[in-house]
């Protein structure tokens, strides 16, 4: 027997052939049957082993339906980790954007100061600064 798992392709190839196989013993058995060429008991055997090749059908399907779930995780993962990075870039920008508006909120404050010194009425300077209207650091 291999060391290696099998892949979900030989996987699904090996239960197609137990499926064909399953339904040759059906056949096989109803045959048979039919044709009274076999006694109960061996129709009870062959209706069991049947039954046996129906497990290994369901065991490999749950086999098939884990590896998809692990295949699908990795990508989640990446995906995951990218949306974090990406949400970390978001609160970056929206610091640099809050700090760009309190630099912005202080050049035209410097420049109503010049304006009005330039005016001659530097009593107004007073009047002209509210610091209601700088944008605040968080």
């Amino acid at each position: 027997m291999s060391d290696h798992p099998l892949t979900k392709i030989e996987l699904m190839e090996l239960r197609e052939k137990l499926r064909e196989l399953r339904t040759q013993i059906f056949r096989t058995r109803e045959d048979l049957a039919d044709d009274e060429k076999i006694i109960l008991q061996e129709y009870d055997q062959m209706k069991e082993a049947e039954e046996v090749v129906s497990r290994c059908i369901k065991e490999i399907n749950n086999t098939i339906f884990n590896q998809i779930l692990t295949d699908i995780q990795e990508p989640k993962r990446e995906i995951e980790f990218s949306i974090d990075k990406s949400k970390q870039g978001i609160a970056e920008l929206q610091e640099i954007n809050g700090i760009l508006q309190f630099i912005n909120a202080i050049i035209q404050l410097g420049g109503k100061i010049i304006l009005t010194i330039g005016t001659g009425n530097v009593a107004n300077i007073a009047s002209i600064v509210d610091v209601r209207e700088l944008p605040r650091l968080t």
